[in-house]
Order: structure tokens, then C-alpha cells, then sequence
């Protein structure tokens, strides 16, 4: 592939990027406010609709109030009984006046009115309640201080209307002369159907349905009457509905459907406002308008493709011709030179070509040739210099002068030195085993303890069966010099270093190694200052060269925590991997 085709597929998927994100984000921007406002607007229709039942239950209060305020009916209810209270013709206005206030709502089926005195009433003719569809003595239920109560949703068998489903309105009748006296009951039913009318228009969606329940979750109206008195409170759709104390609204999925479901909750009465319907009927306008926005998006991509590889075309012309005289001063033609046209980064590209093939023989010729001898010469000197072998064949020479002196505590350092020079530099290798970092650590102690007049008692205790596992190298040394230099050097008490590993399971196989001194230990402030990452090397004391090792080699969840306190000592440990096998280079 081109640097033409390079440019224009590069720029055409920047640009397919660019597009697809702002067409997701617009998309998904669209959606979501059309899901908020619907959602809205769902709560929005169902406080309506508790409006608009207020209204009608406003009504059934009012025929209440002006039948407890009619002076014939309170006359009628006072007397000692059915028979005697009233004339006839009141009786009979009366009558006409109740059948009057039934038939000017049209929610009202039926208006019924039994007196304490037997006296019984009832617009509709004779009606009884269908078994089982109330809670026997309900009537002994209404408050006896006039208070207006609603019935659940029941079924009640009219004379002259047939099995209707009904909501009835009660109240107590009460002597307006006499506060405390009681004359009767008032029961004003309302039709479920008339109650079902006020929310038939307020379902979103093409399945949705909207339905009321009281407080508990039992249903008052539905547009399914087979629900009519069922129990949803443990239904898990509306698991929220009924412990949610106002509106609100949320999704959820039943039978892998998405569901919005909003409620409201009346202020005035007991009762829950609720509406369901499938989240999918309500985004269909998005779905359009998101594949209105596909093809305007693709239409885009297409011209923006047009356009950047025209563009791409006029940049790389020139290219092809520079690749030619490259190839020439390849094959080791010095003297090829490009044709410049034009004044751009290109044009200066080929300006350099020509004059770097101009001095491109000087460079060889006088320059290059004597320059690598040179540097080759240096480099073997280097070489010479820092020749391992030398050194250590330097350190067996004053291993064997200070033996034949008879200084044997010079040897032994000497010989200590050695070693420790030979296993850290490692043959320039990063890993090394277990094995020989206690092997070096060893003969760091040895030098230590010559140091010392009353040398501190350095403890080592690792697992031989950790040693043939990879370590980097320069571990454990730089950690127990931490400690000799920093933690127990000015100790004015009997000092004591315990180095100790073991290999544990924790998410898989580690090696656990722990160096404990009881020196002068520090604070929870130095102690967080030597692992972060904005101290020197001098201030970190190796340690935080350490961590950052095993956290480079092994990854994050390895390295080095520290316990310490003031005067207490200190306690390092280090987790790595338990392995024979060096880390792969994707993790170096």
C-alpha cells in the first residue's frame, strides 16, 4: 500500500470515526431525551387522571353533602320510623329529587340511602353484592364521624341495571342539628367503566395500559376487568410502584421486554395511578430518525472519501519521483538528483535529497570511513577497561598477596568482594535464581560484619527449595543494606536483621521474602515518601528501585509494602512470582 492510499483510507477512517461518534451521540442524545420526556409525560397523564377521579368522586361528595343538608331527607331519617315523617308530596319530591341528583352524573349508577330507622332508598331498584366480592360488615367500616370512604372495586347485581362493577362512595349521615347524632348510611356507586373512560386515552404506545390500584396494590380499575381485585404488590414489574412514596418512573424487563413503568400516587386518596407499556413502542420516532441519520452519515463518509482522495492525489505526485532517485542512490548512484516544483514540505524534502547526495561521498570518502575506525579503536579500550575478567583477576591477586602476608580477614573480605562483584554484574543478565541472590547476599555479610566492632546478628532463612526459582537480581542485598546504614547503624541497643523466604498461595504460586530489623524505624510520612514516585534515588534508599523492578518485570499486583513505626524497626516484604521461567519481554 501507498503513502496515497495511506492518507486517504487514514483520513477516511478519521472521518468515519468522527461521524460515527457524533451520529451515536446525537442518536443516543435524541433517545434518551425522548425516553425522558415520554416517561414525563407518562406521570403527567396519570396525575390527570387522578384529577379528573377526583372530579367525580368531587361529585359523589357533593350529592352526599346535599343530601345530608336536605331538610325533607334529614326529617325522613329523625322520624321513629319508615312510615312516619314526611307528607306524601314531600315524600314524593323527595323521591323525584333523588332519581334527579342519580341521573345528572353520569358515573353514578345508583344512589342509596338506609336509615338507622329502616328506612331504605335506592335509585336503581333492589341490589345485592355478588358473593365473596366484600368483606362482610363492611358497612360497620365507614367512620361514624361523616367521613367519605371508597369501597374496593366489586360486583353488584341491580334489578334494573344488570351485573354492574362497581366503586362506592359511603359516608355517614349525620344530624346537622345534632353533631353527635347518626341517622344513616349514604352509598353512591359509581361505574368501574366510567372510572376506566378517564384513563382510556392516556395509554402511550400500542399495547400499553394504564389502571389504578389502592395503596396496597390491589386493583381498582383495569381495563381488563379479569384483574379487577387482583393483588400486584408482589408482582416484580411493580416491585417499586407501591413502596415508592410520589410519582416516578423506571425501567423494567418481564419476559425479556423493556417495560416503562410510571405512577403517580394521589395526594387525596388511597389510591396508585399506573401506567405500563413496552420502551420500544415509545422509541419508534428515534429508530426513524437514527436511520434517517445512518443515511445521511454513510452519504457523508462517501463524498468525504471523494474528496480526500483527490486531496491525497495532489500531496503525493511528487513522491513517486523521489522514491526513483532514492532507489538510484541505492544501487549507488551519488549523482541522481530530483526535479523540485514546488515550495511545500515536499519541495524541501527534495531540496535536502539533492544536497545530502552531494555530500553524501565526502562523508564517506573523508569522514565515515576514518570516523568507525576511530570508534572502534575507543570502543576496545572501553572494553578493556571494564573487562569483568580483569577485575576479578585483580581481587585473586590480592586475595593470594593478603594470604601469603597472613592477614586472613583481608582475604576473606577480598574474596567476599569478589564474589559479590562476580554474581552482581551476572554475566549482564537481569534475572538470576533465589539461589544465588542468598549466595550474594552472603557475601555482602561477610564484608558487614568486618565493619563492625559488635557486628549485629543477621538471621537468613529461605527455603532451600525456592532456589532454583527466577529472581531479578540485586534483591535482597540493597534491602539488608537499607537496614545496616539506616536502621540500626546509630542503634545504642544489641541490634538484630532477619531475612527470611517462603514460598505461599495467594491467586497462585508467590515467594514471600520479608527483611525485619528493630532499628529507629520512621514515620507513616517517610515511610509513604520512600515508595512514591516524586523522591530521589538517594532519599528512596533502593527501595523504591526494587518495587518499581518487580512491578516492571512481573507486573502491578507484585512488588514491596513496608511496616514500620519509630523506634519499633522496620519490616519489608517483597512478593514475586514463584517460577523458572524468566518473564516474557511483553511484561519488561
Amino acid at each position: 500500500m501507498n503513502i496515497r492510499s495511506d492518507l486517504t483510507w487514514s483520513f477516511t477512517l478519521e472521518i468515519a470515526v468522527l461521524l460515527t461518534a457524533l451520529g451515536v451521540v446525537a442518536y443516543w442524545g435524541s433517545r434518551s431525551i425522548i425516553e425522558t420526556q415520554v416517561s414525563e409525560a407518562a406521570v403527567v397523564g396519570l396525575t390527570q387522571t387522578d384529577r379528573n377521579l377526583a372530579t367525580i368522586v368531587g361529585g359523589a361528595s357533593d350529592l352526599s353533602l346535599f343530601l345530608i343538608s336536605n331538610r325533607n331527607m334529614r326529617q325522613l331519617l329523625a322520624s321513629p320510623g319508615p312510615d312516619r315523617g314526611l307528607p306524601q308530596d314531600q315524600l314524593a319530591t323527595l323521591t323525584e329529587d333523588l332519581a334527579n341528583l342519580a341521573g345528572s352524573k353520569a358515573a353514578v349508577l345508583s344512589i342509596n340511602v338506609y336509615g338507622d330507622n329502616g328506612l331504605q332508598y335506592e335509585t336503581a331498584g333492589p341490589s345485592v353484592v355478588r358473593e365473596g366480592q366484600l368483606p362482610g360488615g363492611w358497612e360497620s367500616r365507614v367512620p361514624l364521624d361523616g367521613t367519605a370512604v371508597l369501597t374496593p372495586t366489586y360486583k353488584r347485581d341491580y334489578q334494573t341495571l344488570g351485573p354492574r362493577n362497581v366503586i362506592s362512595f359511603c359516608r355517614r349521615l349525620i344530624d346537622v342539628n345534632h353533631l353527635t347524632r347518626g341517622l344513616g348510611l349514604i352509598r353512591i356507586d359509581l361505574a368501574e367503566d366510567a372510572v376506566a373512560a378517564l384513563y382510556k386515552g392516556a395509554s402511550l404506545g400500542q399495547t400499553g395500559a394504564v389502571f389504578i390500584t389502592d395503596g396496597r396494590g390491589r386493583v381498582i380499575s383495569h381495563a381488563d376487568k379479569v384483574l379487577l381485585g387482583q393483588d400486584l404488590s408482589q408482582d416484580p414489574v411493580f416491585a417499586d410502584v407501591f413502596t415508592r412514596p410520589g410519582d416516578g418512573y423506571g425501567r423494567v424487563k418481564s419476559a425479556g421486554v423493556e417495560l416503562l413503568v410510571a405512577s403517580h400516587r394521589s395526594p387525596a386518596r388511597d389510591q396508585v395511578f399506573v401506567s405500563v407499556v413496552p420502551f420500544r413502542e415509545l422509541t419508534q420516532s428515534a429508530d426513524r430518525a437514527g436511520l434517517l441519520l445512518l443515511a445521511v452519515l454513510s452519504a457523508a463518509l462517501v463524498l468525504a472519501f471523494l474528496v480526500v482522495r483527490a486531496i491525497a492525489q495532489r500531496i503525493t505526485d511528487p513522491i513517486p519521483a523521489l522514491i526513483a532517485r532514492m532507489r538510484l542512490v541505492e544501487e549507488g548512484d551519488l549523482d541522481a538528483r530530483v526535479a523540485v516544483k514546488s515550495k511545500n514540505e515536499l519541495g524541501t524534502l527534495g531540496d535536502s535529497f539533492n544536497r545530502m547526495t552531494g555530500k553524501l561521498k565526502t562523508l564517506i570518502d573523508e569522514v565515515y570511513t576514518s570516523q568507525i575506525v576511530r570508534r572502534e579503536a575507543e570502543l576496545k579500550a572501553l572494553q578493556a577497561q571494564i573487562n569483568p575478567h580483569f577485575l576479578y583477576n585483580t581481587l585473586d591477586v590480592i586475595y593470594w598477596t593478603a594470604r601469603m602476608e597472613n592477614a586472613p580477614k583481608t582475604a576473606e573480605v577480598v574474596q567476599a568482594l569478589a564474589k559479590l562483584f562476580k554474581l552482581g554484574l551476572n554475566h549482564g543478565e537481569e534475572f538470576t535464581t533465589v539461589g544465588r541472590e542468598v549466595e550474594h547476599l552472603a557475601s555482602y555479610l561477610v564484608i558487614q560484619r568486618v565493619r563492625f566492632d559488635h557486628p549485629p546478628e543477621v538471621t537468613v532463612d529461605v527455603d532451600p527449595g525456592l532456589f532454583p526459582c527466577v529472581t531479578p537480581k540485586l534483591l535482597l542485598q540493597p534491602l539488608v543494606e537499607n537496614a545496616f546504614v539506616h536502621g540500626i547503624a546509630d542503634l545504642d541497643r544489641p541490634a538484630w536483621i532477619k531475612v527470611t523466604g517462603r514460598g505461599e498461595t495467594r491467586d497462585g504460586e508467590v515467594i514471600v521474602f520479608c527483611v525485619e530489623d528493630n532499628g529507629v524505624g520512621m514515620t507513616d510520612q517517610r515511610r509513604v515518601q520512600v515508595l512514591s514516585s516524586d523522591v530521589g534515588a538517594r532519599d528512596s534508599y533502593g527501595i523504591k528501585n526494587v518495587d518499581e523492578s518487580l512491578k516492571l518485570f512481573f507486573g502491578r499486583e507484585f512488588g514491596l509494602s513496608i511496616e514500620s513505626s519509630l523506634g519499633r524497626g522496620t519490616k519489608v516484604t517483597l512478593v514475586l512470582p514463584r517460577t523458572t521461567v524468566r518473564p516474557p519481554e511483553a511484561l519488561r
